[in-house]
């Protein structure tokens, strides 16, 4: 009688097979290695976040497709004793999770939750509170996840304790391969420069002799030679990204040390905005109750009110128009600045309109000179900040407030800036309801004719 033929033994139930761990573990690999790639290939109007997050999420897929062909395709579900590879790619991808969810609960800027359920919160709440409870929750999340990633690099270690030479140089080798890779590709993403972009234009701004103006022209001819700059302004306004690129960070770095030497004429009053050392205002387009307390304050006309207060970081301001008392019209408040700077920056400015969500907006204009005796090149652009904030509502009548980080904005503390400020209220308008003309519902100086302000001394509120 033949001996029976031996049979494989099936896999443990609720294992992974290793073909489809094989299979899927692919799929996940590719899905992260195009993620990444997005993240640095991408139009900027395509991001919602910076670029590193999105290759943070790319790397963990990546990862998770890595850990599970090693578990399953190779190890075929067995834990092996000893094992430090399936340890070390655990504690990556939750050094991934734990950086996404670190951004989105403690990073700057602003953040857009989605509140859905049986109660209306996003009609209760104002969309402040429900950004911070939002921040709140992935804070928590990201508490959560940092624990389990101690918790594996912790077991990596222990399972390191007594180990070869031959095995402790694999794990640093691939460590710095990993640390490597990292730092590449936040260098490709541009959210971490190894070394500085753009080394001719440097140098050509480093030289001796140059004027003010000469600077601000090199930085803005470079800018215009950028195919990415120059296919993004194409766009519409409203279809614009933010400015990500190397040349506007050194025309901010340009501007901001023009502004810092600006002096006022002669005589010229200066309004001094305090800096308060208590809690900075919300920015929702409420003029809470001694929310602005302290700040100065300057009659626009027509009874609307201008408050100016500062942390040192940041510039606030608002505008109480008690005048304008419907939801339609142009109701916006706009405030220009570094006026003139050098001869071609006309002004920078920021818009807020009625909205108390994605209400704010920032532009600049400037004038380029052209060969063979052309009129100078009107330049504008929009999206130059990524840090300010603004928001209106109409509980009443109309009110404004905004946030402006003076690093990014080129405002020094002790330093004059001149600048204009403009309320717009609803049009003039004919019998049949055509527009006419715009309105205001106040305005304190103009382009020709600006006021002077100054981040003055540090007060207590």
């Amino acid at each position: 009688m033949p001996p029976p033929e031996l049979q494989p033994s099936p896999p443990p139930s609720g294992t992974v097979s290793p073909r489809t761990a094989w299979g899927v573990g692919a799929v996940l690999v590719m899905a992260g290695g195009a993620v990444v790639t997005a993240s640095i290939l991408a139009d900027d109007g395509r991001m919602e976040a910076p670029r590193w997050v999105a290759a943070a999420a790319g790397s963990a897929f990546l990862l998770a497709g890595l850990a599970l062909i090693k578990g399953s395709g190779l190890d075929h579900g067995v834990e092996r004793p000893g094992d430090i590879w399936t340890p070390l790619l655990g504690a990556l991808i939750c050094t991934c999770f734990s950086a996404i969810a670190g951004w989105i609960a403690f990073g700057s800027g602003d953040r857009r939750f989605r509140v859905s359920g049986s109660l209306p919160l996003s009609w209760l709440l104002p969309p402040r509170v429900i950004e911070w409870l939002g921040r709140g929750a992935f804070a928590v999340g990201a508490l959560l996840v940092g624990l389990f990633t101690l918790a594996f690099w912790w077991g990596l270690l222990r399972r390191l304790a007594g180990r070869s030479v031959r095995e402790w140089g694999q794990l640093v080798a691939a460590l710095l391969a990993t640390v490597v890779a990292a730092l590449a590709v936040l260098h490709a993403t541009g959210d971490l420069r190894l070394w500085p972009a753009n080394l001719g234009l440097r140098r050509a701004l480093a030289a001796p002799g140059l004027s003010d103006a000469d600077r601000l022209r090199l930085v803005f001819a470079a800018k215009l030679a950028n195919p990415a700059y120059a296919k993004r302004q194409r766009l519409s306004f409203g279809q614009q990204p933010y400015q990500a690129f190397d040349e506007e960070a050194l025309l901010k770095q340009v501007r901001s040390q023009i502004a810092a030497s600006v002096v006022p004429p002669p005589g010229a009053p200066v309004i001094s905005v305090p800096i308060l050392s208590g809690r900075a205002p919300v920015i929702d387009g409420r003029l809470g109750a001694g929310e602005w307390r302290g700040a100065v304050r300057t009659d626009l006309g027509k009874g609307t009110t201008l408050y100016a207060m500062s942390d040192g970081r940041q510039l606030y301001m608002a505008a109480d128009v008690p005048s304008d008392t419907t939801e339609d019209g142009f109701d916006q408040l706009r405030v220009s600045y570094h006026l003139d700077l050098a001869g071609v920056i006309a002004n920078e400015r920021v818009h807020v309109s009625r909205s108390p969500t994605d209400a704010f907006a920032s532009y600049r204009l400037s004038h380029l000179p052209r060969p063979g005796g052309q009129p100078p090149l009107a330049l504008s652009e929009s999206h130059i900040y990524r840090d300010g904030r603004g928001a209106s509502t109409m509980i009443g009548h109309r009110q404004f407030e905004l946030a402006l980080d003076l690093e990014e904005t080129g405002l020094h503390l002790g330093v004059p800036f001149a600048a204009y400020v403009e309320v717009e209220t609803d049009p003039l308008t004919d019998w049949g309801g055509r527009f006419l003309a715009r309105a205001y519902a106040g305005r304190l100086g103009s382009q020709t004719a600006p006021v002077w302000l100054v981040i003055g001394a540090r007060e207590h509120s």
